[in-house]
């Protein structure tokens, strides 16, 4: 089957305003205009409010209408989703997906209610870890569960896809955990997003060339200033080279090329060195 690597934007709100966290703790606040929209394929959209009110609850469903009426990508939605109905709710105001993480851990049949009604293809599991250990309620308490063990669980109850986030790297800029991601890719069928550490976007390369990832996503790398977003002629010449080739004619005379383009091309060159010509990005 073809392959579509995608670069997923994840955005976390905290009492109805966008936030940015470093190892699980609020880092920063910042607003929509801070964020590069443009250069994603998906959006992942998370709440993380930890009691929120009826009225926060409103207002995020708002928020997800709001999202999925002005932009035309595959959005994804996660937050205090604990039976069918609050699913349902999700749908209606236009998510494509949702994203559970401890009501599925506590009570792992509520995956393979969603699969049923919606199919696999609705259902990401996301999972937090630190030390190998699966933790839930937002980091705050570990469950003692190896991350293999819930990740094969998860799958065979129905998730379609799994969110794996390293609690360490979270917020830190530093790459992503890429024994953690190979590791869960490597034991499972289903795509396994990476999301914990991006920095720049050779993170997000050696996430999927070396880590094995279908996916990479990031908080702070899209809310980083508007230049990190171009890569110049250097940047892209260093990763074509990774993967012995030279830089694309067409680009190679350019003064700059949109990131998320050379990221692409940058991939494909990548995985067409390990013998998969036939495969394709998105």
């Amino acid at each position: 089957m073809p392959l579509a690597v995608r670069v997923i934007l994840c955005l976390t709100l905290n009492e109805g305003q966008l936030s940015r966290t470093k190892r699980f703790r609020p880092d920063r606040w910042y607003t929509l205009n801070f964020v590069d929209m443009e250069e994603a394929d998906e959006i992942v959209l998370l709440a993380v409010t930890r009691e929120p009110s009826e009225a926060a609850q409103m207002a995020f469903h708002d928020t997800v209408r709001q999202f999925s009426e002005q932009l035309f990508l595959p959005l994804s939605v996660g937050g205090h989703i604990s039976d069918l109905a609050g699913v349902h709710n999700l749908f209606a105001v236009g998510a494509d997906k949702v994203v559970i993480n401890t009501h599925a851990f506590r009570h792992p049949e509520f995956i393979t209610q969603i699969a049923h009604k919606y199919g696999s293809q609705a259902v990401c599991v996301s999972i937090d870890v630190k030390d190998w250990h699966v933790w839930i309620d937002r980091g705050s308490e570990d469950t003692g569960m190896h991350v293999l063990e819930w990740a094969r669980e998860a799958v065979s109850r129905g998730a379609g896809e799994l969110l794996l986030m390293d609690m360490d790297r979270d917020g830190s800029l530093e790459g992503y955990n890429l024994e953690l991601t190979r590791a869960v890719a490597g034991a499972l069928t289903v795509p396994v997003v990476a999301v914990g550490g991006c920095g720049n976007w050779s993170h997000m390369v050696e996430v999927i060339r070396d880590g094995h990832a279908s996916a990479c996503a990031t908080a702070a790398f899209f809310t980083l200033p508007s230049r990190a977003f171009w890569l110049p002629r250097a940047t892209w010449a260093r990763l074509d080279c990774r993967c012995g080739h030279d830089p694309l004619p067409h680009l190679s005379n350019a003064r700059h090329a949109p990131a998320h383009r050379l990221y692409r091309w940058g991939v494909q060159r990548l995985l067409v060195s390990r013998g998969q010509e036939g495969d394709r990005l998105g």
